[in-house]
Formats: C-alpha cells, structure tokens, sequence
C-alpha cells in the first residue's frame, strides 16, 4: 500500500515537471554567477542508514569540489565563506526516504544560495537560492543507490555552465 503510494507521488511529480537525472536545464538568470569570487559547497545530511548502502554526503561534495575546482571556480574555506560578500553556497539538497529495504525515493537539487536584504528593510539579511538545477525525483533500487552521482555530475556541469556564460559576458563589456 505504501509503496502504491509512492508510486502515485512520483507520477504526480512526473506531470509537474520533475525531470529524470540528465534531463536538468538552467532555466534561472545566470546573473548571480556575475563576478562570483568562489563558492563553499555544502551537501545536506544523508541519514546513517543510507550511508550505510554507499551513499555519503562527504564523497558527493568531494565529488562537487573537484568539477568546480577542475573548471576553474575558486572554493571557499569555510572561514572565507564567512567574509566573503554575499556568502555564495553551493547547496545540493538531497532528500532520500526508504520506502523499503529495497527502494529508495530520492528528490536532488544543486542551487547556488547568496545572502541578500529584503528590498522593503536593508537592515534585514536573507538567505536565498539564486539559481537551481532542474530538480530531479524517482525509485531507485538499494543496489542502484550510487548511480544518483550521476546527477550530481549533471547538476556540477549545470552550475559550471551558468558560471562561465556569466563571467564570459562580464570580460565582453567590461
């Protein structure tokens, strides 16, 4: 029964726009790439029992650093994150749920997430996602677990992409 419900969510999420790994575009304004320093990449806890399939947030931000680093966008330590204007994040939110000792359902996006100040009082700062990835959803198998890498290669390639096309434009007027 529960299972069939999830079935249904996926669907739904399916006709929502919800795409498959690989099916991600930038659709968000590149402009919040426009001459970004660097980022700090920050991967959301996995919960031990995923882990413990093969699925760690430490080898997916090592993952992330090392595409950023290879294209050639500077990582933050955490100390420069901290001072730096706008504390820009790679963020990859990564919800994973055990429907079963065999399947997970998983939800995976990459954002890039900047403090900014409400319009109306600038004395109040905010934490915002200024780009995403297209998120991606689905089933997939216990045994199948680490192919959701391959979305986070996707996603890195997105980011990169949207980074570059900004800072490209920016050596074009400037």
């Amino acid at each position: 029964m529960v299972s069939r419900f999830f079935e249904w969510m996926l669907v739904l999420a399916a006709m929502m726009g919800a795409g498959p790994a690989g099916a991600q575009s930038v659709t968000t304004d590149t402009l919040s790439f426009f001459d970004l320093p660097g980022v700090f990449v920050v991967v959301t806890a996995i919960d031990a029992s995923v882990e413990d399939h093969g699925m760690h947030a430490d080898s997916l931000r090592a993952l992330l650093e090392a595409k950023f680093t290879d294209a050639g966008i500077r990582l933050l330590t955490e100390d420069e994150w901290r001072t730096t204007i706008g504390n820009p994040m790679a963020y990859l939110d990564i919800t994973l749920t055990t429907l079963s000792g065999f399947n997970y359902l998983y939800r995976m996006q990459l954002e890039l997430r900047q403090m900014t100040v409400l319009s109306r009082d600038s004395t109040i700062p905010v934490f915002t996602r200024t780009w995403k990835s297209g998120a991606t959803m689905g089933l997939v198998p216990t045994s199948r677990l680490a192919t959701l890498r391959e979305y986070v290669r996707v996603a890195a390639d997105r980011f990169i992409d949207a980074y570059v096309v900004a800072n490209r434009q920016r050596r074009r007027f400037f």
